[in-house]
């Protein structure tokens, strides 16, 4: 009989073991997700902007034509470029340009205006489409990093 109730407290044990192992990996993907959120501004932005009630919707922020219009340009000037120097350069632009973004929309949500970072927030969205893209050429120029 010792070795029935010794296998059946193992068993538990060892279930118990199992439980807590699945329930820590899957607070560890929770948080791992939280990190990954909170590290990136624009991942940041979005999430705050849903946490306040005020999620962003893309069909309701309607970008300037000006705005529009630079984001063509920047995205033909990245397809027509060959030399990697070239491509740096405007890949450091485009950091600058989200540099300065980071900055009003962390300003706006100081000031408490939603609106404000809304449209920030899209407009970093872009900019961050034109980083991937140089990331995209300068690995079909060759290169892994620039």
């Amino acid at each position: 009989m010792d070795v029935m109730l010794h296998m059946v407290h193992g068993h538990r044990q060892l279930s118990s073991t199992i439980k807590e192992k699945l329930y820590s990996q899957g607070q560890s993907a929770i948080v791992n997700r939280a990190y990954q959120t909170l590290q990136r501004p624009l991942n940041r932005g979005l999430y705050l902007l849903r946490l306040v009630g005020c999620p962003l919707e893309e069909e309701e922020i309607n970008m300037e034509q000006e705005f529009l219009t630079q984001i063509m340009e920047f995205n033909e000037q990245i397809s027509e470029i060959t030399d990697l120097s070239e491509l740096e350069a405007v890949a450091n632009q485009i950091s600058h340009i989200l540099q300065e973004m980071v900055t009003s929309v962390q300003l706006a949500f100081r000031e408490n205006r939603l609106e404000d970072a809304k449209i920030m927030l899209t407009k970093m969205i872009y900019f961050t489409n034109i980083e991937d893209k140089i990331k995209d050429t300068v690995i079909a120029l060759g290169k892994h990093d620039i």
